[in-house]
């Protein structure tokens, strides 16, 4: 039985009167097994030919909204959740996160404002200011955004270029200094890549397995990379300020997420979450490192695009659909896990989960039992 079936006779089965009883009665008396099964090992799904994401059909239907005067974004919000083709991504993130408005008549000019705001921050925060005149903790913070634009997606030729690393170094260090709450966090670099990403991709065929140089890379203007920079800044100030909470001061964001991840482990299978703690001392760090770049080390690039779309659909939820989809993966290994005898072993396990092979069809199987969870967990009454 696929998963979604699974999913779909786990909700078909519970009763209207069901329904309306306290989450913590719903959740006990939901057969988990149904979705989750502690003894089976996961086998990966051989991957389509045909992208679901990219057919001519799901095209037509972005198409439509995204090309109406005003966009129904609660409609484009509900088909982004299952993926966007790559042709339409960029402008519909740009509209999910709220940064390009809905209203097809103000968009233009909200856009260049918001570019012209950022080209603003640029001059003030770096072209018109000495180094001898920026305060120890700036000049920390930019010392800490260049070591860590040195080691953003490593393996690509077009993170090596000095203009993106230079727009890449010039958006966390604002972002460093307007957000003093907080300031750069070594993972916000992750969240930017994809923005990145998907905007150069707007302008140049870009290989996602790849991610070399494009053949019309050079003949990219000045005022179009200057769109990619202030496109992606904003985009990511969206995703950060809605998550603020896993980067100030002692993380207190993600301490709550990791005191979840312990609670759904502890329901779905006890003895995983028992083996890990009793062998890990620090099994917060694992989950930490995870959740400051959302999962996007640990997927391939194009994965990790599909990926967000499902974040950016939904941005205001991100933080909290992390806990299940983070739950729903290391479960997945249950069986493995408990069979490493050392720390060390599951150190290494965690440090190179098998989620960097999984292709999209694998994602998807993930998301849909990642929402499972957080429905049955989040539903009515706080599970506490």
């Amino acid at each position: 039985m696929s998963i979604f079936n699974k999913i779909k006779r786990v909700f078909s089965d519970k009763s209207e009167e069901e329904e309306k009883k306290s989450h913590s009665d719903i959740v006990n008396k939901v057969n988990f097994t149904q979705i989750y099964n502690k003894n089976e090992d996961y086998v990966r799904i051989e991957d389509s030919n045909i992208e679901e994401s990219n057919n001519e059909t799901r095209i037509k239907k972005f198409q439509e909204i995204i090309n109406q005067r005003i966009i129904d974004y609660d409609k484009l919000k509900a088909l982004s959740w299952d993926g966007i083709p790559q042709c339409v991504r960029g402008k519909a993130w740009r509209v999910l996160l709220k940064y390009l408005p809905t209203n097809k008549d103000t968009q233009e000019s909200v856009i260049a404002r918001k570019r012209k705001d950022y080209k603003d921050m640029v001059a003030t925060y770096l072209e018109n200011i000495n180094e001898n005149e920026r305060d120890t903790n700036e000049q920390k913070g930019l010392d800490q955004v260049i070591k860590d634009v040195e080691r953003t997606v490593p393996n690509s030729k077009l993170f090596r270029n000095n203009k993106i690393k230079e727009i890449l170094i010039r958006i966390l260090f604002i972002w460093n200094v307007r957000h003093p709450a907080s300031g750069y966090v070594q993972g916000m670099n992750d969240v930017l890549s994809t923005f990145i990403i998907v905007f150069v991709g707007e302008y140049c065929v870009l290989d996602l397995e790849t991610l070399d140089i494009p053949q019309n890379f050079d003949k990219l203007t000045d005022d179009q990379f200057s769109e990619i920079e202030a496109d992606s800044y904003w985009c990511l100030s969206k995703i950060l300020d809605g998550m603020l909470d896993n980067y100030t001061n002692n993380f207190p964001g993600v301490k709550k997420q990791f005191e979840k991840v312990q609670l759904v482990l502890k329901r779905l299978d006890n003895d995983l979450l028992e083996h890990i703690t009793s062998r890990l001392d620090n099994f917060y760090q694992e989950v930490f490192k995870c959740s400051i770049c959302l999962l996007l080390r640990q997927f391939s690039i194009k994965v990790g695009l599909r990926l967000f779309d499902t974040y950016v659909s939904d941005d205001s939820q991100i933080s909290q659909y992390f806990i299940y989809l983070y739950s729903a993966i290391i479960l997945k290994w249950s069986l493995k896990i408990k069979k490493l005898k050392h720390e060390e072993d599951i150190i290494n396990f965690f440090k190179e989960l098998p989620t960097t092979l999984w292709n999209e069809s694998d994602l998807k199987v993930i998301l849909a039992e990642a929402y499972v969870y957080k429905t049955l967990f989040e539903t009515g009454q706080k599970y506490n």
